[in-house]
């Protein structure tokens, strides 16, 4: 998600360092303008009699209390920043709560242990592995928060409501919940429980299915746990203190932005086998910071891998979700006629970059020769890993190309040939020609090969763009490699619109307010041909 340093795990001993507890806790009264929010609580104030502001208090310093006495983390970044937070924050997007780099925010009736513990966690994540919120690595993202947040809900004392293990949000949500660790696919969740199952998430929605697919490694931390019979195999548990502490150390030592269930396996087994016969600490928020007796052998480091092994943990997933293969420019006994050509080797003459100048102006569009489809040069356009506690990164940035002539043609056809990772559903990249002086955006409908593969949302912030874009990742099954296709896009209906037979076409990359993924759009070899009789 956002831009931070790499955190610091214990293995041996507990490292001296000042307890920075320091919590600030205001009331947003009912709307969304920060500025007018009220002091509510803040550090060794007495209760507020506000339950929303009283729980976000308290909870918050559970999250505290367990990383630091359970991994000496002294708060979210391990430098003691403050943990702020906002209660009754009113806007379009509640019923929900968030963390946005710098402080949490939560609407009425969200601020619960597991709540808490899961949106500050976002904030360890992002000092410490820092994962990218998309696809995999933003399964793993949301996976680790969901972790660490029912860690707190089960060690302390509060809200130990009927029948809730495992269960994240039953204090918002009493009937059903916000998500199943351990049933994942069961009714009205269905998250896929292991990479093979129907509910895997191969979709550009929900950032590439991030809610969806931490079913995955959510389940497998149950088993790590609590053991089990599951997919044709059986795990005995090591409980949750050992497997809360090589969950620990595979986020802040070993995982990086763009690592996937793959690497998250291999990590997992990595911190198990680094913490074997090592001192681990209490991690209990209320009466943790005690090295423990009990240790990590080697015979647990055999159940957690056979924990993996249940939920598919490196199983391919999305197979077929791979852009169609181009095949002929032409039907057979057809001669193509080339009208344009540029394959970006030569100085791309007569293309322009530039961006709306009202919007955040930093982005462009950039030669790139570190990912190419032919010869040594392309076009990018840099999806930025922003901060969602900075400025406004909204931006609408275009590449150009010159005057290209249609005139005298039927059927003209764009190819070009690209590829783009970015925040899905929120950053994404359109198409557009300009007839007789105005740019119209090339419909999803006009693709013959490889068009449009998600929408762009429509929440407020988002980016300038609007329904139909390329945006997420192409191929998921692939991730997080970037390899080139084609696309086409059939021009015929627009050559009679323009007067003078001769149009421009831009590449129009929009972000919305924060993060991305540092990836971007790649663009190389552009050309307009037409197919013709010999």
């Amino acid at each position: 998600m956002l831009l931070g340093l790499y955190g610091v795990s214990r293995v041996e001993e507990f490292t001296g360092i000042y307890h920075g507890k320091d919590r600030r806790n205001y009331n947003n009264l009912a709307q969304a303008d920060y500025s007018k929010a009220v002091k509510c609580r803040f550090e060794g104030d007495a209760p507020s009699g506000d339950p929303d502001c009283d729980n976000a208090y308290v909870y918050s310093g559970d999250t505290y209390d367990f990383f630091n006495k359970g991994f000496g983390r002294d708060s979210y970044d391990n430098q003691g920043s403050p943990l702020i937070s906002y209660v009754h924050y009113a806007s379009e997007i509640c019923p929900n709560a968030f963390w946005n780099g710098q402080f949490m925010t939560y609407c009425s009736t969200f601020p619960h242990d597991d709540v808490a513990g899961h949106e500050i966690t976002h904030g360890v994540t992002e000092f410490s592995a820092n994962l990218v919120y998309a696809y995999q690595p933003g399964a793993l993202n949301e996976s680790f928060s969901d972790i660490f947040g029912e860690a707190i809900d089960l060690l302390n004392s509060q809200e130990n409501e009927l029948d809730s293990r495992w269960l994240i949000g039953e204090g918002i949500a009493p009937a059903v919940a916000l998500r199943d660790m351990e049933d994942p696919e069961s009714l009205p969740w269905q998250n896929p429980a292991t990479c093979g199952s129907r509910f895997y998430s191969c979709s550009t929605s929900d950032s590439g299915g991030v809610h969806t697919n931490s079913g995955v490694p959510n389940k497998a931390f149950v088993l790590m746990v609590d053991g089990g019979s599951f997919n044709g195999r059986t795990v005995k548990g090591i409980g949750l203190n050992k497997s809360v502490a090589i969950q620990y150390r595979t986020l802040s030592r070993y995982l990086t932005p763009y690592s996937n269930f793959t690497d998250d396996y291999e990590a997992l087994l990595a911190s198990c086998r680094d913490l074997t016969n090592k001192r681990i600490y209490d991690a209990d928020p209320e009466t943790g910071g005690a090295a423990l007796r009990e240790r990590i052998a080697k015979t647990d480091c055999a159940q957690v891998r056979t924990a993996l092994d249940a939920v598919e943990m490196i199983k391919a997933v999305c197979t077929d979700t791979a852009p169609t293969a181009a095949g002929p420019l032409c039907a057979s006994g057809q001669t193509v006629a080339s009208l344009y050509r540029e394959d970006h080797e030569t100085g791309s003459a007569g293309w322009t970059a530039s961006n709306d100048p009202a919007l955040y102006t930093a982005q462009n569009w950039t030669v790139a020769t570190d990912f190419v489809a032919s010869g040594t040069h392309a076009w990018r356009i840099n999806n930025e890993l922003t901060s969602c506690s900075a400025v406004d990164y909204t931006s609408d940035v275009y590449l150009v190309s010159p005057s290209v002539n249609l005139a005298g043609t039927s059927r003209p056809v764009l190819r070009f040939v690209h590829d783009f990772f970015t925040e899905s559903g929120y950053d994404g990249g359109t198409i557009e020609i300009n007839i007789n002086g105005e740019w119209v955006k090339l419909a999803g409908n006009d693709f013959t090969l490889n068009g449009y593969n998600g929408e762009i949302s429509g929440a407020p912030n988002a980016t300038t763009l609007d329904a139909e874009a390329f945006t997420g990742y192409r191929n998921p099954g692939s991730f997080p490699n970037l390899k080139y296709s084609e696309s086409r896009v059939d021009l015929s209906r627009y050559v009679p619109q323009d007067s003078d037979g001769t149009v421009q076409f831009r590449f129009r990359f929009g972000t919305d307010y924060c993060n991305g993924t540092e990836v971007g759009w790649y663009l190389d070899d552009v050309e307009v041909y037409e197919c013709k009789l010999p």
